[in-house]
């Protein structure tokens, strides 16, 4: 279930309607400088000569008889919470690296750092705020072209608010509570939720109550969202998530706290555990009602 949860998380952060993005697109030699479509200015420097726009990568330093080491853009001109930075490059020699740091801390990248002959996007993540540094550096000085078509940036502004849940995403063996907290909470404001199992069925919002949290105990969708005094949404998120064993019932999330699970095998025998194969899931929840489902493991 810890799973079911971290991918809720993910999802949340990654398709929150206030997210922004700040797209700084090459369409032809820079001189220097940059600016995105939203108005940001970079800077852009190198150790090699700038030559012929491409149209295909980018911006182009060096050339096969002019030898350049690195290339490097930069700003200071987003404020907010930078969350992604997507770089799309190419090194003729296939061995520089591409970094990228926020406020002098480095963000990760998803995968292989390593620039190829090939425009690719690399695609960095992590929180920070701060001067943005995006660097392609083949650590030594060599000839042939290092490239830079794009460089897309997402953040959220400091004033707007931003949904984050405990305990995080990932897979659990148990039932858990997911418990709502959003920042920067606008007055008046209401945090609504629903959820909905593999087998989809409608399911209404419900209205998000701190003192009990969400229970999550099957797999499905769980969407949260905050909406102003007149029902409109200010910003939502929503995920996939996958409990050990895969639930064939079909029943929304009951929004009560859970005392109890026990599974049952096909032999009858009862356990905390879910036994492998098909298990009888009997939910027993504080107020003494029980909801029966059934899973395979």
């Amino acid at each position: 279930m810890k799973k079911f949860l971290s991918l809720l998380l993910l999802s949340l952060l990654c398709v929150t309607a206030v997210a922004r993005t700040s797209s700084l697109i090459f369409t032809k030699e820079c001189g220097g400088t940059g600016t995105a479509d939203d108005g940001v200015k970079w800077n852009v420097k190198s150790d090699g000569v700038e030559y012929t726009f491409d149209g295909k990568s980018g911006i182009c330093y060096g050339s096969n008889k002019d030898v350049t080491r690195y290339l490097e853009l930069s700003t200071s001109d987003i404020s907010g919470t930078i969350t992604s930075v997507v770089v799309n490059a190419r090194d003729d020699q296939e061995c520089a690296t591409v970094t990228v740091t926020v406020g002098g801390e480095a963000f990760v990248c998803s995968g292989s750092a390593t620039a190829t002959n090939e425009s690719a996007d690399y695609s960095f993540s992590g929180s920070g705020k701060g001067t943005i540094q995006v660097r392609i550096d083949r650590n030594e000085a060599k000839n042939k072209s290092i490239y830079v078509k794009s460089v897309i940036v997402t953040y959220r502004a400091d004033d707007e608010p931003f949904i984050t849940l405990d305990p995080d995403f990932g897979s659990y063996d148990e039932p858990q509570t997911v418990f709502v907290t959003v920042e920067n909470m606008p007055k008046n404001a209401v945090i609504v939720y629903n959820f909905v199992a593999n087998s989809p069925r409608a399911v209404e919002w419900q209205t998000y109550d701190e003192t009990k949290g969400i229970i999550i105990d099957k797999s499905g969708r769980l969407t949260v969202a905050v909406n102003d005094e007149h029902g409109e949404e200010l910003t939502s998120i929503e995920g996939d998530y996958t409990i050990n064993g895969t639930v064939t019932g079909i029943e929304a999330i009951s929004g009560k706290a859970v005392a109890n699970v026990r599974y049952v095998n096909v032999a009858g025998m009862s356990s905390d555990k879910a036994f492998d194969g098909v298990n009888i899931v009997v939910t027993t929840y504080t107020d003494g009602t029980k909801a029966v489902t059934k899973m395979v493991k």
